[in-house]
């Protein structure tokens, strides 16, 4: 009767199901690189149930636009979007994760972790590059690349690098009149601390934010040409890689606002926010770091209180307090003209 009663249900899947051609049914077949990657995966159009339907499995939500999602919370680099364009290699290895959650890929500066291309990219005009990073190293008289799409020498969009004698970075596409095809940080990245990167394109405009502030934005010249290369995490095949923790990279086929950047970046300015500081000048004198407060719009020069309350915390976690070792206060009175101080502008 065992027997029989097994017979009978083998028979009822293979019926409904495609029992012994499986992959043959289209709404079961493996999608993206998923059957390269993990052939032996089982896939399902949507969820199933078991115990009687009393247990429901079912995939992880995920964003609208997201097309490329790696929280390296496992050993192959499996893609969490949905769109299954998984690591063609491994993630190099395993570091902490933001937040303690999970894992991070580890770069040693000479490994990579690389990602074919799909045709999801063909065309994207518009794109959103989101992740975080734990910076390990200091400058090493060499530009390091921190991402990189593109198999060329001249294959650039998207591509971050640092700059070789700071920790500053560069953000480079390619363009048909390659004039004006980068853009630099304000910010630095410091050592040792968990940060928030996101770099926008949208069509002929790029932008940097840090910690989901808008760092710096910038027109470029030409047209913005796209490529069907890899990408490349960690290094690429021409420079030397970044020696970093990565988490959630994630790619966007549109251009986040500054609202949307700043929920990517929610908790990297706990307690403060990402609206509570902004740098008004680099190197002025009193008048001109008040004048450029007031022209950022709701913003004044920080008080000696604000700054000793939180601001120099934001502050050096953007890496302004490297580009002056003193800040103005708001009651500095009857300077030396010549005096030279850092502009830190606190919210009204």
């Amino acid at each position: 009767m065992k027997v029989a009663g097994v017979l009978a249900l083998a028979v009822s899947v293979s019926a409904q199901y495609g029992f012994y051609d499986l992959q043959g049914q289209e709404d079961t077949k493996l999608v993206g690189t998923t059957e390269a990657v993990v052939p032996s995966c089982f896939s399902t159009p949507n969820g199933f149930c078991a115990n009687g339907g009393q247990t429901v499995f079912t995939p992880d939500g995920t964003q609208n636009s997201l097309v490329a999602w790696y929280n390296f919370d496992d050993a192959i680099g499996l893609d969490s979007s949905g769109m299954a364009n998984h690591a063609t290699s491994p993630v190099p290895d395993v570091g902490p994760g933001h937040q303690g959650r999970g894992n991070s890929a580890h770069f040693n500066g000479g490994d990579k972790f690389t990602i074919g291309h799909t045709s999801t990219y063909d065309g994207m005009q518009q794109m959103t590059v989101s992740f975080w990073m734990y910076l390990l190293t200091d400058s090493t008289d060499s530009w390091r690349v921190v991402f990189r799409k593109g198999d060329g020498e001249h294959d650039l969009t998207p591509t971050l690098l640092m700059f070789p004698d700071s920790r500053k970075l560069h953000a480079r596409v390619s363009t048909t009149d390659p004039s004006k095809n980068g853009l630099d940080s304000i910010a630095s990245i410091p050592l040792r601390r968990w940060t928030h990167v996101a770099i926008v394109l949208n069509y002929n405009v790029l932008t940097i934010f840090v910690n989901g502030i808008k760092d710096n934005e910038g027109l470029l010249t030409g047209q913005v040409v796209l490529n069907q290369g890899s990408w490349y995490l960690g290094k690429d095949l021409y420079l030397p890689g970044t020696g970093m923790y990565m988490d959630n990279f994630k790619v966007y086929d549109f251009s986040m606002d500054e609202a949307a950047i700043q929920i990517e970046a929610g908790v990297a300015l706990p307690g403060y926010g990402p609206n509570f500081l902004r740098l008004g000048c680099k190197s002025c004198d009193l008048a001109t770091a008040i004048e450029k407060c007031a022209a950022t719009g709701g913003y004044h020069l920080c008080r000696k209180m604000e700054l000793t309350g939180g601001g120099l915390i934001v502050a050096r976690a953007m890496g302004y307090t490297e580009m002056s070792s003193d800040q103005w206060y708001m009651e500095d009175a009857s300077p030396d003209i010549d005096t030279q101080k850092l502009g830190l502008c606190c919210l009204d």
